[in-house]
């Protein structure tokens, strides 16, 4: 399979710093165990978020060169659309050759960053009610 990305590079040019979001969530005034967790999903959930999309999209044979060979991608091809792509096809091989974009990192990585925080810190204000 073929990447276009580095991890880490495309990592420091997107992300925001574990810092930078624990201390958005301390602004959030939740008990010291709570904010802790929800940091930890926030910032587990904008790695995820950011990752996701370029890597999925590698896994299903939108490659840096094209179609991979083989691939989910090529299978789809030959089958739905033959010759002549167009549409959400199209913007898939292009996302794969070019990457995602900045914006449309961020949009992935806040995403996820907020849906992690609300997954963990729903989770432990579920545990805690239980647990009084």
């Amino acid at each position: 399979m073929e990447y276009f990305w580095s991890a880490s590079s495309y990592a420091a040019a997107y992300l925001p710093s574990a810092a930078t979001i624990v201390s958005t969530v301390a602004e959030l005034n939740v008990p010291g165990g709570q904010a802790t967790l929800i940091a930890a999903g926030a910032v587990g959930g904008t790695i995820v978020g950011a990752v996701a999309i370029p890597a999925t999209l590698s896994v299903i044979g939108f490659g840096a060169g094209g179609i991979v060979a083989g691939s989910i991608a090529a299978t789809a091809q030959s089958i739905i659309y033959g010759g002549a792509t167009c549409g959400i096809f199209s913007a898939l091989t292009s996302a794969g050759a070019a990457g995602i974009g900045g914006l449309a990192t961020a949009a992935a990585a806040a995403g996820g960053a907020a849906v992690g925080a609300a997954a963990v810190g729903g989770g432990a204000a579920v545990i805690n009610q239980i647990s009084s």
